[in-house]
Formats: structure tokens, C-alpha cells, sequence
């Protein structure tokens, strides 16, 4: 009844090896036979664990149902078991796929943060700059204009501008530059 999960790929089916040699075979089911868990896809760790508990149980059973075959129960045992262990082992993976994917996230966030800081000061500082080296509005909207204007941008300071500008299209492909945060701001007083 053992499924192997699809991480396992395609292992070999998972089996119970009994073991019943001359000198075993007449104490049986009185004393349990030499048994091992093989294939199945599991670790090998696992599959050592899963034998020892099978013991275990076999051992326990004999005990308590002597002269009762017990193969069969202990088949069905060791399934339970092994659904169990495959179910942890999943919730387990599953735990640290999260984890992985949370400690992603905080990285992303802080790259962004700083970044954010990391341009935060300089865009203040050069926008204090272009304020401070303007005499006059109409000078801080001239270059502004400017700026729209050769960035190609769209708007232009005339309609000359716009017919030329639209012939120049027609004959070059167009050119972006990029005028960075100063000149945006210009530009959001310009059409504010």
C-alpha cells in the first residue's frame, strides 16, 4: 500500500524481506523470523530505523499472541509507519521551503529598502541644488522646457517645436535619455 512521493522519483517498490532459516523455521510464530525493509525509494537511515522498530514489534506481538502468525499485521504495521515518517518528512520540507521563501522575501525587502535609501538622500540633495541655482521661476521652468524638449518627451515649448519634431520622427528613430530625478521633479512643477 506504500506510495513513494514523487521526490523519490521512480525507486524500486519497497519490500519485506523475511528471512526463515532451518534453525528459525520451527519456532515460528512463536519467535519471529529475521526481517528487513529494502527499496522503496528511502533513505538508508530510514529504512534501518523502520527495520529496528519492525523488530521491535515483532518481538511485542510474539509476545503477546504467541502462536499467532503475525506477518500480515506487521506488514500493515510498517506501512502505517512509513505513511507517518514520509508525512513528517514532508511537513518538514515543506517548513523549510518556507523558511527559504521568507528569508528570500526579507532580502528582496532590504535590497529594496536600501536602495530606496541609497537614492533617497542623493535625489534630495541635487533637487536642493537645482532649486538653490535658480534665480527666478521662469529660469527654473526654461530649463525644465529644455529638458522636456530634448528628451523628447512629448511636450514642447511650441508648436514649431512639435512640427519639426514630428517630421524628425518620421525620418529618425527616437532617442531617450534618461534626465534623472531633478529633471522629473522639474518637469512635475512645470506641468503641476
Amino acid at each position: 500500500s506504500y506510495d513513494p512521493p514523487d521526490r523519490y522519483g521512480l525507486p524500486p517498490p519497497l519490500l519485506l524481506e523475511v528471512y526463515v532459516d532451518e534453525g528459525l523455521a520451527p519456532k515460528y510464530p512463536y519467535e519471529p523470523p529475521v526481517l528487513a525493509l529494502v527499496g522503496g525509494g528511502l533513505p538508508e537511515r530510514w529504512l534501518k530505523e523502520m527495520t529496528v522498530r519492525l523488530r521491535k514489534e515483532a518481538v511485542k506481538r510474539c509476545q503477546a499472541e504467541s502462536g499467532e502468525p503475525q506477518i500480515f499485521n506487521l506488514v500493515n504495521f510498517i506501512g502505517e509507519e512509513i505513511e507517518h515518517v514520509i508525512q513528517a518528512e514532508t511537513e518538514v520540507l515543506e517548513q523549510e521551503r518556507k523558511a527559504k521563501l521568507a528569508e528570500a522575501k526579507a532580502a528582496a525587502e532590504a535590497k529594496r529598502k536600501e536602495a530606496m535609501d541609497s537614492q533617497q538622500p542623493s535625489a534630495n540633495a541635487s533637487s536642493q541644488n537645482a532649486s538653490a541655482s535658480y534665480k527666478t521661476e521662469a529660469e527654473r521652468r526654461a530649463y525644465a522646457m529644455s529638458i522636456v524638449a530634448s528628451a523628447g518627451a512629448g511636450a514642447c515649448a511650441s508648436s514649431a517645436n512639435n512640427k519639426s519634431s514630428a517630421n524628425n520622427a518620421s525620418k529618425v528613430a527616437k532617442q531617450y535619455y534618461q534626465t534623472g530625478v531633478t529633471d522629473k521633479s522639474l518637469v512635475d512643477d512645470l506641468f503641476s
